[in-house]
Parts: C-alpha cells; sequence; structure tokens
C-alpha cells in the first residue's frame, strides 16, 4: 500500500518535472521573440575544449541551473575527438590556451542566447594584467580557432 502511493507520488512528480521542462523549453526556443541577449558573471568550474566551458552563474539560482556549459560565440576550434591528429594537435592547443586564461577564474558572459542542444553561447571576457580581454577574439588571433560556419 505505501509503495503504491510512492509510485503515484513519483509519477505525479514525473509528469509535472516533464511539464516544466517542456514550458521552458517552448518560452527560450531561439526562435522566441521575446528573448533578448543578456549579460552575468560566472565562475569558471571546467574547460570541455577550445571553445566550451562549464560555469558556475552568479545569483539566486536552483542548483540545476548553476553549472552551465557554455560555448563561445562565433568560433569554432578543432575538436578533441577527431582522426585526425593534427587536428587533435590543435585543439590541445586551443583547449591548454582556454585554461591557461579562465580556469578557476571569474569571468563576465556577455551578448549570451540559446543555441543548438540548449546550451548558452556567449561572448566570454576575462581580466587580464588589470585590462578586459575577449576570449573569443584572443583564439582567432592566435590562429587556434576559425569563424563559425566558415
Amino acid at each position: 500500500m505505501i509503495q503504491r502511493k510512492i509510485g503515484r507520488v513519483w509519477l505525479i512528480l514525473i509528469i509535472c518535472s516533464l511539464f516544466v521542462t517542456s514550458l521552458v523549453a517552448s518560452l527560450y526556443h531561439p526562435t522566441h521573440s521575446k528573448i533578448k541577449p543578456y549579460s552575468t558573471t560566472a565562475y569558471v568550474n571546467r574547460v570541455v575544449d577550445g571553445d566550451t566551458i562549464v560555469v558556475t552563474l552568479s545569483g539566486h539560482l536552483p542548483s540545476v541551473f548553476k553549472h552551465i556549459k557554455i560555448r563561445f560565440a562565433r568560433i569554432d576550434t578543432p575538436e578533441l575527438h577527431s582522426r585526425n591528429l593534427f587536428e587533435v594537435g590543435r585543439a590541445k592547443q586551443a583547449k591548454n590556451y582556454t585554461k591557461s586564461k579562465v580556469l578557476f577564474k571569474r569571468v563576465n558572459l556577455e551578448n549570451c542566447k540559446q543555441g543548438k542542444y540548449f546550451r548558452l553561447v556567449c561572448e566570454v571576457n576575462y581580466i587580464d594584467n588589470f585590462k578586459r580581454a575577449n576570449l573569443n577574439d584572443e583564439l582567432l588571433e592566435k590562429g587556434l580557432a576559425k569563424v563559425y560556419g566558415r
């Protein structure tokens, strides 16, 4: 009897969470006209590859939304999981460069928009020697990334 009630409670929780998820997804769809780019600060926890980081967002958010994967806007770095060894070498260089600049540091995420796969796509700015620097532009200038879509 108790197990049956627990099962019903779980079923109701799952249905409610699916409803909320679909509602949020429909509101934050990339073609939704009311969403505007925004900016925020975050702390970098992990560097996934040269153009993707995992951050902890500032502010009062539920824990589900605190650790978010961020993709760098406008750029594309080589893939780490490629069959081409030269491309893998360049991917490691891009990842190491990104690590050296922002890992375990506070960054400013600007002009954030939702991209494919529900990731945030942002311009990533950080402070380097008391100057503001744009990591997206630096990766392009160093030849570690190319303009996305070209």
